[in-house]
């Protein structure tokens, strides 16, 4: 299937947060791409992030390496292949495989869903950035003190 290189590079990147290389739970360095849901997940026991994808891609694809493997592409288009245990990024001029675990061992099917998720409001993002330019980061040297 083809797909936009840079869009879902952005889609992969988003979801880094909640990618832990050297975690105790297995397989928490991994993307997992739910195919009868069509979500892409990443989970290190602490939090969970989960997007919608349209791709039919199932399993667990190590995050860092399919990350590198895009960003070093420079074709817009790319197509992402499957077979039972590798999922294969083409171009035209370059292609790489990365192992696919068809399997997911990870707990993310305990993963609660949200019964109504809401979008942040307006402006949030911007609040968020002025208040961590007004809190201290080191506690030895607090910024606003009496």
């Amino acid at each position: 299937m083809k797909t936009n290189r840079t869009e879902f590079l952005a889609v992969l990147k988003s979801l880094l947060p909640a990618v832990v290389t050297n975690g105790v739970i297995p397989q928490t360095d991994c993307f997992f791409f739910n195919d009868s849901e069509h979500e892409i997940t990443t989970y290190n026991d602490e939090i969970a992030i989960r997007t919608q994808y349209d791709r039919d891609i199932g399993g667990a694809v190590d995050a860092k390496k399919l990350v590198a493997v895009l960003d070093r592409m420079k074709d817009d288009e790319v197509t992402i292949e499957t077979d039972e245990n590798e999922l294969r990024v083409l171009g035209k001029r370059a292609s790489s495989g990365i192992l696919l675990e068809r399997e997911i061992t990870a707990p993310i099917d305990k993963i609660p869903t949200p019964k109504n998720p809401s979008s942040l409001p307006e402006g949030f993002t911007d609040a968020l950035l002025k208040a961590a330019a007004t809190a201290a980061d080191d506690m030895t040297q607090p910024i606003l003190s009496a």
